[in-house]
């Protein structure tokens, strides 16, 4: 743009004068609206600061830890209503920061919360959820009658004591041909178990070690342990190494995980952040890979195609999540069956159609009762969500009574991925800052 209005510069001189741009102090907003945005999703997050009444942000912060968020409130005082998310660390900013503010934990994420309990319920569910008609199954072959069975009885053909539809040629999907990665793996694994039979053959007839090892190309210390291995190499490794929980760093905090994942948190990234306020010192992905054979056995590949074929032409989830009111008839009628046969997903649908209303008409008496019947449910997931409002009640009770909300935070947090994108390789958080706080 410059170059075509006749002053030409470079990209680098736009950068600097927009850094040296003055930037006057942001006033103390009377109600503040607190919501995070992923810098680079998984790894670096920032806050975003808005004044609610003027619908203008006032500050970027560099992470979203709560000293952070504590030190921006107390070198700006005076602020009288804090609207944010339900994250613990921003709970714990903002009554540092600022404890006379009154918190509004925002009601959207409180919703998401609650679908979110449904959701992990469906999550563990897919199997049953996913195949509501017998009549979808394409047996992998007939059933074989056993003694004592209505098809060894005189007079009755085996089609009559077969029941079901029969796959037939037609229905035969062939296997696709192995990827390139799958051929280079096998010809590898060929060559090996070659290489191996050859050396043990040769060292059978009475050839020298030393000879061996000339012929094949290979050092005496690989035809030994080749001579040592009684099983052709392997791709893998034969065993798996150990749980990350028996290693030293993680074993510490080995009980705590345990009681957090069976209240119903199973995000290994919120884990990660509560033991390392404990003092973990290790990284995430130990974590991550101690917490896997929790989530119970990886289904086999056609099995995960099948579930996705049948989750995909029937939505199970979205189903399940959608409002009553906007299902299509065959929906109703699909949902219907799925919660007839399944008495704990049908408690948890009531459960969250429930919460639905109690917020949409801002019922605490309500919520209070609400509160009970989940914890007297015994779903892990919505006792887990009830403990956690029980924990926020102050700032769930506000939601309820005031009118503030994050809503308008969303927007501004998608015009600042905007920005961000559009400095891609050169949005640094300063820059980010004054780009954001300029517009």
């Amino acid at each position: 743009m410059a170059d075509a209005t006749g002053l030409p510069t470079s990209p680098d001189t736009l950068l600097r004068l927009i850094r040296r741009l003055p930037l006057a102090d942001p006033s103390t907003p009377r109600v503040l609206g607190v919501d995070d945005l992923a810098l680079r999703r998984r790894y670096s997050y920032a806050t975003l600061l808005v004044d609610l009444e003027t619908h203008r942000p006032i500050d970027l912060l560099k992470d979203r830890d709560a000293a952070t968020l504590a030190g921006w409130l107390q070198t700006h005082p005076g602020v009288e209503v804090i609207s944010r998310d339900r994250a613990e660390a921003y709970a714990e900013g903002a009554s540092s920061g600022a404890p006379d503010a009154v918190q509004v934990a925002d009601r959207f994420h409180l919703l998401q919360n609650a679908t979110g309990a449904l959701e992990a319920m469906l999550r563990v569910r897919r199997l049953s959820v996913g195949d509501p008609q017998p009549a979808m199954e394409e047996p992998d072959a007939p059933p074989v009658a056993t003694p004592g069975s209505r098809a060894d009885e005189p007079g009755e053909s085996s089609q009559d004591a077969t029941s079901g539809p029969q796959a037939t040629p037609a229905e035969i999907v062939p296997e696709p041909p192995p990827s390139p990665t799958k051929r280079l793996q096998q010809e590898r694994r060929e060559a090996r178990t070659d290489r191996w039979e050859r050396v043990r053959h040769q060292h059978e007839v009475g050839v020298s070690i030393s000879q061996i090892a000339r012929e094949a190309g290979i050092t005496r210390k690989t035809v030994r342990s080749l001579l040592a291995t009684p099983s052709p190499p392997r791709n893998r490794a034969a065993h798996p190494r150990p749980e990350g929980l028996s290693s030293p760093t993680l074993a510490p905090y080995a009980g705590y995980l345990q009681d957090r994942w069976q209240q119903g948190c199973t995000n290994a990234c919120r884990l990660f952040r509560e033991i390392q306020a404990k003092g973990y010192e290790g990284s995430r992905t130990l974590l991550v890979q101690a917490v896997r054979p929790w989530r119970g056995p990886k289904l086999p590949k056609k099995e995960r195609a099948r579930i996705q074929r049948m989750t995909r032409r029937t939505s199970m989830r979205w189903t399940c999540l959608k409002p009553p009111e906007a299902l299509k008839d065959d929906e109703r009628v699909l949902l219907e069956k799925l919660l007839a046969r399944d008495a704990e997903l049908a408690l948890g649908y009531d459960l969250l159609q429930q919460f639905r209303q109690i917020l949409k008409k801002r019922d605490l008496a309500a919520l209070s009762q609400w509160l009970a019947d989940a914890t007297e449910s015994n779903i892990a997931t919505f006792m887990g969500f009830a403990n956690g409002i029980r924990a926020d009640w102050a700032a769930v009770e506000a939601a309820f009574r005031l009118p503030w909300s994050n809503g308008q935070l969303e927007g501004h947090v998608n015009r600042v991925k905007l920005i961000k994108r559009q400095g891609y390789g050169r949005a640094k958080l300063d820059l980010l800052r004054r780009r954001v706080l300029a517009a």
